[in-house]
């Protein structure tokens, strides 16, 4: 099994954590799936080209 590791700035983990309280979901489920969607190849989106 591959280790990842997801960082996220206290803002984010904030935001995320509110979010999976509100919808009374784990906050790992969450970021299980995150790590299954993410596509390495995937250009980053508008958002995070800041350049």
């Amino acid at each position: 099994m591959k280790r990842f590791s997801l960082r996220m700035t206290k803002e984010e983990y904030e935001k995320v954590k509110g979010y999976c309280d509100r919808i009374e979901v784990s906050m790992n489920d969450v970021i299980r799936q995150l790590i299954r969607d993410w596509q390495p190849d995937r250009p980053p989106s508008p958002k995070q080209n800041t350049e």
